[in-house]
């Protein structure tokens, strides 16, 4: 894909709003959903089930991490995806990307490809409209969309939040089906590593509640059957797949599962605390073994069912900052996912080490990094991809003369006064 057809995209998708012969409003009063907590994953609602898989002596075990040797061996590849929004008086626009990264060459690419034209061509748009008023707008190009996953046309109503999570969540979606398709042919494909920035099976509230609009929930019944199909593909292939997820403040996962009487002597009154308290709790309080310093720490593995997904097991993994006086505020903390199946079939191993928190010391202190490598070139690149798109339309609407809000011309010139100082 050359940029001149993302120009062109901007081009069709601004002159549809220049022609919109409707008067300029703002987005709606009625989006009041926003507020709601029902695009919280279910994790950090604690609406889960949680068991130990396995009881250590603590509840921070000292981990081997798996060696240099081992990251080199595996195929590593990690998956991230970026949206942000554009706010036109008549719309707003929702636009996305997501970027696949690896330790092997000819394994990196972008959806839309913006820095370059390698990789496969996915079958999502890129564009997402979301209608401030009645109006039905339209444009013919398939890198635009008018209505969510599951079918279900925008509105003015709709929560532009729920839009940008969709967009993430099925371009991801996307983009592991094109890599099961990829891994189908390789003979290597058995040494692959799939991580995935986030929950490898995202169960937001408006899911396990069944509450809400219908359109959100049938949205969010999609994009988990389509995940669980595309997770089933790639491991047919022998490739494994971990959730990476860095945002834990709010999780309560160990809360909800039954902790034995020694672990809950060190932590106290467990109950109502969130996994992080209770893991900055073990840590200051010295709840693993101090005479192994300088090894990653992990928590026990635990079964979670949610209600309305698959079940999954999770794993944190606390890396130690510094090394020779942990202290919890100073410490990276993640907490890793696999499909239940998958940690079965394995017994809780990869390469000998556990899982799942392997998956991403295999990314990381493997090869010298405190956070997943892949991930991180990932992430970088979705967030660039949807930077150029954001500016491209913006521009395009000063351009054509098409009304933008206030909102958004201060943050371009914030932008542009970053790119001179720079």
């Amino acid at each position: 894909m050359r940029l001149s057809r993302l120009v062109g995209l901007a081009r069709k998708v601004v002159e549809a709003q220049k022609n919109n012969e409707s008067a300029p409003q703002g987005p709606s009063i009625l989006r009041l959903d926003d507020l709601l907590e029902l695009r919280a994953p279910a994790e950090d609602l604690g609406d889960v089930e949680s068991s130990l898989l396995e009881y250590y002596p603590k509840i921070l075990l000292p981990v081997t991490s798996p060696k240099p040797e081992n990251s080199q061996s595996r195929i590593i590849i990690g998956v991230d995806s970026s949206s942000r929004l554009v706010e036109l008086q008549s719309a707003t626009l929702v636009v996305s990307s997501v970027s696949v990264s690896s330790n092997k060459r000819g394994l990196s690419w972008d959806w839309p490809p913006v820095f370059n034209g390698l990789g496969p061509s996915l079958d999502e748009p890129v564009v997402r409209i979301l209608p401030n008023d009645d109006s039905q707008v339209e444009v013919d190009d398939p890198l635009v969309t008018l209505v969510n996953p599951a079918g279900y046309q925008y509105d003015p109503d709709y929560n532009q939040y729920q839009a940008m999570d969709e967009a993430r969540v099925s371009a991801e979606n996307k983009a592991l089906e094109a890599l099961a398709e990829i891994l189908e042919s390789k003979p290597w494909s058995d040494r692959a590593v799939i991580l995935v920035d986030g929950p490898v099976y995202l169960v937001p509230g408006v899911l396990g509640s069944g509450q809400g609009r219908l359109e959100y929930v049938e949205a969010w019944r999609r994009l988990l059957r389509e995940r669980v199909r595309i997770i089933e593909r790639l491991a047919s292939t022998g490739a494994r797949i971990y959730g990476v997820v860095k945002r834990v403040e709010k999780a309560r996962i160990l809360g909800r599962a039954k902790l034995p009487g020694g672990y809950q002597r060190c932590l106290g009154d467990t109950r109502g605390r969130s996994d992080l308290s209770l893991l900055s709790r073990a840590l200051s309080a010295r709840c693993y073994q101090s005479s192994q310093r300088g090894k990653p720490l992990a928590s026990p593995p635990a079964l979670v069912r949610s209600r309305g997904g698959p079940s999954k097991v999770a794993q944190y993994v606390i890396l130690p900052q510094p090394w020779h006086l942990p202290k919890p505020g100073a410490s990276v903390y993640y907490r890793v996912e696999e499909p239940y199946e998958q940690w079965s079939s394995s017994n809780g191993r990869l390469d000998g080490y556990r899982s799942p928190v392997a998956g991403v010391l295999v990314d990381s202190i493997a090869r010298g990094s405190l956070e997943p490598v892949t991930i991180r070139w990932s992430d970088r690149r979705a967030r660039e991809t949807t930077r150029y798109l954001r500016s491209l339309l913006l521009r395009m609407a000063l351009r054509e003369g098409v009304p933008v809000t206030y909102g958004e011309l201060v943050e371009e010139a914030v932008e542009a006064w970053q790119r001179a100082v720079a």
